[in-house]
């Protein structure tokens, strides 16, 4: 008997739930929470593809997009330009999956100063010199960004939660960005995932935004992420995830008028959103990636993304430059290798410090003490700068090039 693809993985489908049923008997959760998750995951297979509706399209920050305009993280003036872009465009809400925790300081603040008392000079002084430090002075990504961000009103800023670690207050505007309206609920919550700290942006963007979201990802044992946490306590304020607050925003439902209904769901006007006692809510997957309407953040800037395709929508602006790599998997375990990553960006400036001062402590000794050395190519006088630098492209180097200024 030859049975179609799909008659095979619904008759499997059955049969994943009939073996889940006499599992009960033995309560073995972890085997039972797989079975779950398999149902779940074959379920989409079996559905299927679904189009997506007009209200959203993705902008990405992608490889391509990166090797044009030079490193990662970009320039913050290139976001102001593209928030200007969908204003124009017409763009319902702007949603950043982008951390901006840092101020860009693309010259030294001691040099920016010196360079902004020198614009204000009588125009009677100007020189070449004054001219450069006027421009220098005007030279302010950060300023530009915030400005675009006020002017399109309409922008939505992430906030991500940590889990573990050491608890740290976070500012207060990330509480005053939780939920107004508490609507009575007759069941208690259950909050299995409790943040300890959060990184944000700063004030002063914060500030600029109509408002924040959580893009913390909670990943299922399987490793794959399954739910949106629609609030998360912290600090004694329950925090909303993005997708609420892009909802509720291209809804035109004023935020002091959505209602956090505690263990049940959220109200978003006549809309209820159910979820479970934890808040959750299942991710209803449209399809693989490229389903949504996704355009390269490079053609945004350079005009080949049409007004049209972004007008009257969601527009989520994110990230997808460097996501893969390879890796000698079986070296790793075959030497029980651990992998470890961080990254000194989003650190907050005590972390930096104490970062600081444990490199000062442990490093800097062994540096003194000729323990450990530096990797030097090739050292040049800088009189020799343009062969110092014809020897830096021509990529051929092994260890740093180092100018000697004395």
């Amino acid at each position: 008997m030859n049975w179609s693809a799909s008659t095979r993985e619904i008759g499997l489908a059955l049969l994943t739930a009939i073996a889940a049923l006499l599992l009960l008997a033995f309560e073995d959760t972890s085997v039972l929470r797989g079975l779950e998750t398999a149902s779940l995951d074959l379920r989409f297979r079996i559905r299927g593809v679904q189009p997506p509706g007009p209200e959203i399209a993705i902008v990405l920050v992608d490889d391509r997009s990166v090797d044009a305009l030079g490193r990662w993280p970009l320039n913050h003036r290139l976001f102001a330009q593209a928030l200007d872009i969908l204003d124009r465009a017409g763009a319902k809400i702007v949603a950043f999956d982008l951390l901006f925790t840092q101020p860009e300081q693309s010259i030294p603040p001691e040099l920016r100063a010196a360079a902004q008392a020198v614009a204000v000079l009588p125009a009677a002084e100007d020189t070449p010199l004054t001219a450069a430090l006027r421009a220098l002075a005007a030279d302010d990504p950060d300023s530009e960004f915030e400005k675009s961000i006020r002017k399109l009103d309409r922008v939505l800023l992430p906030v991500a939660f940590a889990f573990s670690g050491e608890p740290r207050d976070a500012p207060s505007f990330v509480g005053d960005a939780g939920y107004m309206r508490f609507d009575k609920s007759p069941t208690e919550p259950i909050f299995p995932l409790q943040p300890v700290s959060a990184t944000t942006p700063l004030e002063r963007w914060a500030e600029a935004a109509l408002g924040l979201g959580h893009v913390s990802i909670a990943f299922d044992r399987d490793g794959a992420p399954r739910y949106d946490y629609l609030a998360l306590p912290f600090s004694g304020d329950f925090i909303p995830s993005m997708p609420v607050r892009a909802a509720a925003a291209y809804l035109g439902i004023s935020w002091e008028q959505v209602g956090l209904v505690l263990g049940e769901g959220v109200n978003l006007g006549p809309i209820t959103i159910p979820t479970d006692q934890s808040m959750r809510l299942l991710v209803n997957y449209r399809g693989p990636r490229g389903t949504f309407p996704t355009y390269s953040f490079l053609d945004l800037l350079e005009g080949r993304v049409q007004a049209a395709a972004l007008s009257g929508r969601i527009v989520l602006v994110g990230a997808m430059a460097g996501t893969s790599a390879t890796l000698p998997i079986h070296i790793t375990m075959a030497k029980r290798l651990a992998i470890f990553g961080t990254v000194l960006r989003a650190r907050n400036a005590e972390e930096k410090a104490a970062a600081t001062a444990a490199f000062v402590r442990d490093v800097v000794p062994l540096l003194a003490d000729a323990r450990i050395a530096p990797v030097v190519d090739a050292v040049f006088p800088l009189d020799r700068v343009a062969e110092a630098y014809e020897l830096v492209a021509s990529d051929t180097t092994f260890g740093k090039v180092i100018l000697d200024c004395r």
